[in-house]
């Protein structure tokens, strides 16, 4: 049986239409052509209209994807195959100068549409990286101008979107930041709860006082009214221990949480929880 330990295989493998400017390395259906940025017909991409500096490597297997075959069956003519950024199997493409978003139909995001730009992307039903020793993301680098000469002024961030849906986009969270953050929070709601023990000892302390002090009639001995004498001393004191200790611990309290909201909650804060660059759905 054909195709067994890797021997020749019979299967459908259409033509590429190739162009005087490329160089076709090609083993069934493998693909490596040198040439210039292409990502469909001839006259497509920098390539088709002429550009200088628009060098690619198209590397690319299963051409047509699920839809490969070498006959057509309405016209019953011999087909032919252009790259197809949507359709074939698996790619790994590099060019000089390219619309690589759009090449590849891929939404904005908040890092924007590349045009005209040097650009690698990597298409196929699994991407893996995997790095023995990790794997770093790092955007810029140690360039201060891209391939085209132009000086970046900015710092350009990460971009995360599952399903190409950039509606929902959100800046990640970062951890150590978060953690810090919310540790500020309990802190301060701790000692919000502090104050609000503090104002109900004090409130307390006068409610006993009204419970416990009373006037005696001259009749029997009995108990008539509070003596008001000694509830004016607690409610006086009572009154100046709340404004005193109470209220000024309560606005400290308010400034303290204005403080942290900004801090922490405000893009323009120091300690900003979120990242300023990189981005998720």
């Amino acid at each position: 049986q054909k195709g067994i330990y890797n021997d020749v295989l019979i299967e459908a493998r259409p033509p590429r239409v190739n162009t005087a400017s490329e160089e076709v390395i090609h083993k069934e259906n493998s693909w490596i052509v040198l040439g210039r940025d292409r990502p469909a017909g001839v006259r497509t991409g920098y390539g088709g209209l002429g550009h200088h500096r628009a060098a690619s490597i198209d590397m690319c297997v299963g051409p047509q994807g699920r839809d490969i075959t070498e006959w057509n069956k309405m016209t019953r003519e011999k087909v032919v195959v252009n790259p197809d950024f949507q359709k074939d199997s698996a790619r790994i493409y590099i060019s000089a100068k390219s619309d690589i978003d759009d090449n590849f139909q891929l939404s904005d995001g908040k890092i924007g549409n590349a045009k005209g730009k040097s650009a690698i992307g990597i298409k196929a039903d699994g991407v893996r990286i995997i790095g023995r020793e990790g794997v770093k993301i790092i955007t810029k680098g140690g360039d201060t101008k891209n391939s085209r000469g132009c000086r970046m002024s900015s710092v350009a961030g990460i971009d995360l979107i599952a399903g190409n849906d950039d509606t929902d986009l959100q800046p990640l969270v970062k951890g150590n930041d978060l953690a810090n953050g919310l540790m500020q929070l309990a802190d301060l709601v701790n000692s919000l709860n502090g104050i609000l023990v503090g104002f109900m000892n004090s409130q307390m302390s006068y409610n006993q006082s009204v419970m416990k002090h009373y006037h005696y009639s001259p009749f029997f001995g009995q108990p008539t009214t509070p003596a008001l004498d000694t509830l004016m001393i607690d409610r006086v004191n009572t009154a100046l221990d709340q404004v005193s200790v109470s209220l000024a611990d309560a606005a400290l309290n308010k400034i303290n949480l204005t403080n942290w909201k900004f801090n922490y909650c405000e893009p323009a804060g120091s300690l900003y929880i979120n990242s300023r660059l990189n981005n998720t759905n």
